[in-house]
């Protein structure tokens, strides 16, 4: 309801502002009703032209996977930010998580086990459940991190850069490989007369780039089992405040 006051309203100010302009001016006409004309088309797009502007160069440059070390092939990682047992998906022989300050291990057991995950039927197959169990301290060569950190670019316009997931090494932390994704606001004029487009956008669907980098540490071919294991719904998101 707002959008259908404020852009006939902004429309109808924008008119009577150049009618007065051209009332009113006497001289240099030539100069100030077109620089009259150009404010009033920046001020609802300004955020646009130069947002798309930012955002196009960062997709170009930046968007995509980037591996900054040799990877080896593993049979178990450790998961944070996603629920571990999501990952069992890509053929890992057992994933390891942290919950309430205890480490867990995950792993695809008989069905008939006693410690399968009763609230997980829905990702029962084959005869397997997933089972958990308590563990003293993870074994696992990598850390993946899926929580998503989303950063501003600019303090200007609403770019932001999203990290996820980032890939590490357990025993020293040392960063393998991340996945960058910029996303845009693109501009509240447009967002408010465009019903058919979302208010924001991003460079691309990095659900390609997240196989490939899991793809470079899990010894079996991987095919997905459940959808949820890529839903970007199922991680969380964190935005740093502006500083």
């Amino acid at each position: 309801m707002l959008m259908l006051f404020l852009v006939p309203a902004y429309i109808i100010l924008a008119i009577f502002i150049m009618s007065q302009t051209i009332i009113r001016v006497k001289k240099y006409k030539i100069i100030v009703l077109p620089s009259v004309f150009i404010i009033l088309i920046l001020i609802p797009t300004w955020d646009y032209i130069l947002g798309k502007q930012v955002f196009d160069g960062y997709c170009e440059k930046k968007a995509g996977l980037h591996i900054y070390e040799d990877i080896e092939k593993v049979d178990s990682i450790y998961v944070e930010g996603t629920p571990p047992y999501f990952f069992l998906d890509y053929k890992y022989k057992f994933v390891e998580g942290k919950e309430d300050d205890k480490y867990y291990k995950y792993y695809f057991d008989d069905d008939t086990s006693l410690y399968c995950m009763q609230e997980l039927d829905g990702w029962n197959k084959d005869g397997k459940c997933i089972v958990k169990i308590e563990i003293k301290e993870p074994v696992s060569i990598y850390k993946i991190s899926s929580t998503n950190i989303v950063e501003p670019v600019t303090k200007i316009i609403n770019v932001y850069e999203r990290k996820s997931p980032v890939l590490y090494e357990m025993q020293t932390n040392r960063k393998m490989a991340e996945i960058f994704d910029y996303h845009w606001d693109v501009g509240w004029f447009t967002s408010m007369v465009s019903a058919s487009r979302p208010g924001h956008t991003s460079c691309k669907h990095t659900f390609d780039d997240y196989d490939s980098l899991i793809s470079k540490t899990t010894i079996n071919d991987f095919n997905i089992y459940m959808s949820a294991a890529k839903s970007v719904a199922n991680r969380t998101i964190k935005i740093k405040d502006e500083k």
